[in-house]
């Protein structure tokens, strides 16, 4: 029988072999992580674990060379301790709230970890399981649009190149591209942004200074680089998503002024869901008026748009103009 030590150690162990996906270990690098977390073994002992653990579970070595390199076969997941049923409920959950929002490389990764849900909960009751999925729907807050489909390997190239501070090489076909011919470019990586139904990267060009934006859709192949990136210290995310991906309009802050009609749809909307922390409410006979600090954004003018004839911005000017334009172009369509 084990002792207690051995099991511990083995249980470690366990968990540090990486999937088959994200590489592996010798014992020498498994047996120095175990010291690092306080537990001395022999390598002779983590090599009789390794041999023994493949025998009961899904692990597996690469023998062409030694030293030998382990790693958990892929759609193996061992959860240590076991999944509890309502960690398997919010997975159920995280997973249709994904589906949508995530490149199918992303979620291939946690693939293991919903297919374990989805064996805990059959294990409590398959047909309240199959009830519960019925129960639950995620509805998007638009028209739904299928993701652009990424080409095998550049999610990963891309978010590895991240992970590790290296510049990327890729080849990429913009969308401008007359030629049928794509570019290729070494890229700093700075961020990743999941858009709608894009996925894309934010950086510069190796030796050009201003920042751009890629779809991994559009990239053809894409390699990471031994050199290092850098990121500037003046890079701030949110700025960048606030002032250049707002456009067409400008980004900035505003004091964001406008009429709201005393309708129970746009009425109870903008009461329940402020558009600041500031926002303020003035009840007027036939509405109210809201006053907020706002960025101008092509998401504002989408949601003043959808209002329709519900809503009229009074501030700024050049934001009542430019709403004005939009209807007044928009009528002319249907003449």
């Amino acid at each position: 029988m084990l002792k207690k030590s051995a099991i511990n150690r083995r249980l470690r162990i366990l968990q540090l072999l990486p999937h088959e996906k994200d590489g592996s270990r010798t014992v020498s690098e498994i047996t120095q992580m175990l010291k690092e977390d306080g537990i001395h073994a022999e390598i002779r002992a983590v090599q009789r674990d390794m041999d023994e653990l493949s025998c009961e579970f899904q692990i597996n070595c690469y023998d062409t060379e030694k030293p030998f390199r382990w790693f958990w076969s892929s759609g193996e997941n061992l959860a240590i301790p076991a999944m509890g049923q309502f960690t398997a409920l919010t997975l159920q959950l995280a997973e249709e709230i994904l589906k949508p929002l995530l490149p199918a490389q992303s979620l291939e990764y946690l693939k293991p970890n919903f297919t374990t849900a989805r064996h805990v909960l059959d294990a409590v009751d398959k047909r309240r399981t199959r009830r519960w999925l019925k129960k639950i729907k995620i509805v998007p807050k638009s028209l739904h649009k299928i993701s652009a489909p990424i080409k095998n390997g550049v999610y990963d190239t891309v978010t590895q190149a991240l992970y590790d501070d290296k510049q990327l090489q890729v080849t990429y076909m913009a969308a401008s591209n007359t030629t049928g011919k794509p570019r290729t470019y070494s890229i700093h990586p700075y961020a990743l942004l999941h858009r709608d139904t894009t996925t894309e990267l934010v950086g510069k060009i190796d030796k050009d200074d201003t920042i751009r934006h890629w779809p991994l859709h559009r990239m053809q192949t894409a390699k990471v680089l031994s050199i290092k990136s850098t990121t500037p210290k003046s890079f701030d995310l949110n700025k960048y998503i606030k002032s250049e991906l707002a456009k067409p309009l400008s980004g900035d802050v505003i004091k964001f002024k406008a009429w709201i009609k005393k309708d129970g749809f746009a009425f109870n909307h903008v009461l329940e869901t402020s558009l600041s922390t500031d926002q303020k409410i003035k009840y007027v006979d036939d509405g109210l008026i809201i006053t907020a600090t706002v960025n101008e954004t092509a998401e504002l003018k989408w949601w003043i748009l959808g209002l329709g004839e519900r809503i009229k911005v009074l501030e700024p000017r050049n934001l009542r103009d430019n709403i004005r334009d939009t209807v007044m172009k928009t009528a002319k369509l249907y003449r």
